[in-house]
């Protein structure tokens, strides 16, 4: 069983419980990431993380697509601090009309412990409709690198830096 949640006051307050929709089988080499709060719409990402969709439910019919390509070139613009970026399966829902997509690079080990380069794993956030597979761009958070992204379904999610909890919402200027 999967439940609804909302940060309350600083603590996280489960809600209503949801069942997962019957179905056709989920595709072959997808991971499904999220629900929409409305209970049509399904998240899922490629194994190999290129592309995220948008399905309906309980069909599994594919609604919108965003594909790695959709990005900018890594190493220019808003993908500066990538070289080589996957998409993540920490993204999901942030309310019905908006998804948080995840940005990751791979760890290279070569480059920090040989040549010393102070490189770690970067990630990313951007928003994006999933109803079309728009972007709406990176979330340009204060800190340097937000890896761990906890959505709560209600139009806000939460981030961790260090032994720090920060809420976000889409009202906060973060497209």
């Amino acid at each position: 069983m999967h439940y609804q949640a909302s940060l309350v006051c600083g603590h996280i307050a489960l809600g209503k419980q949801r069942t997962a929709a019957a179905g056709p089988p989920w595709p072959p080499n997808r991971v499904a990431l999220s629900t929409n709060p409305s209970g049509t719409g399904e998240m899922s990402v490629d194994e190999g993380g290129q592309d995220v969709r948008w399905h309906r439910l309980p069909s599994l019919e594919v609604a919108a697509v965003l594909r790695l390509s959709d990005f900018p070139a890594a190493g220019t613009g808003d993908c500066s601090v990538h070289d080589r970026p996957w998409i993540s399966c920490r993204g999901g829902y942030v309310d019905a009309d908006t998804a948080l997509v995840a940005f990751h690079n791979s760890y290279d080990e070569a480059r920090v412990l040989m040549f010393g380069e102070d490189i770690w794993e970067e990630h990313s956030h951007w928003l994006a409709d999933p109803e079309t597979g728009d972007l709406h761009g990176r979330i340009a958070y204060p800190m340097r690198d937000v890896d761990d992204v906890w959505l709560l379904g209600d139009g806000t999610w939460v981030t961790a830096e260090w032994n720090t909890l920060y809420r976000w919402s889409v009202q906060d200027d973060a497209r």
